[in-house]
């Protein structure tokens, strides 16, 4: 290994936390080629979070190194900690992406009512009641018995302006 590669990997050694790198850097000077030390390194420094590798793990696979051998290979198993939070990681980030699309689609469906609202509520409003109600037997059997017996709810008036919309689509 050239002196600036040496220099190299001791600083990224002493950045991922080996605090006395002497034996890691005498088994990557024994390493050939450096370009397989510094993916060693590269590597431990993707994968060491997840796999709750710590210094020590770095310091075995460098001992271990033989440029034959995949750099993928020679690392101890995942600690079963490191496991366990990844799942609850991978799971948190589902819910949170979730909760996004929930959140999102709320407020796609809110400007989209808010739009309708503009654009339809005027025509609905200056329906007559029987129109109305003829509208509501339009969407469907249940809509049309809750309007006969709550009248024009939030609920029902947005499913009628959903109507109108459909109905002015398909002219």
């Amino acid at each position: 290994m050239t002196v600036a590669t040496v220099d190299r990997a001791a600083a990224e050694l002493s950045e991922l936390g080996v605090e006395w790198p002497g034996a890691a850097l005498q088994a990557a000077r024994a390493a050939k080629p450096e370009e397989h030390v510094l993916a060693i390194l590269s590597y431990f420094r993707e994968h060491a979070p997840r796999n709750g590798w710590g210094p020590g793990a770095l310091v075995q696979r460098l001992r271990n190194s033989r440029h034959h051998i995949a750099i993928e290979r020679g690392w101890p198993q995942a600690a079963p900690k490191a496991i366990q939070s990844k799942q609850r990681s991978d799971e948190l980030q589902k819910r949170q992406a979730q909760d996004d699309e929930q959140k999102r689609k709320a407020e796609a469906d809110a400007s989209a009512a808010a739009r309708r609202e503009i654009e339809l509520g005027p025509h609905l409003d200056s329906m007559a009641l029987i129109q109305q109600h003829d509208l509501a037997q339009r969407v469907s059997r249940e809509l049309h018995t809750h309007f006969q017996r709550r009248g024009m709810t939030p609920y029902v008036r947005q499913q009628l302006l959903r109507k109108l919309e459909l109905e002015a689509v398909n002219k």
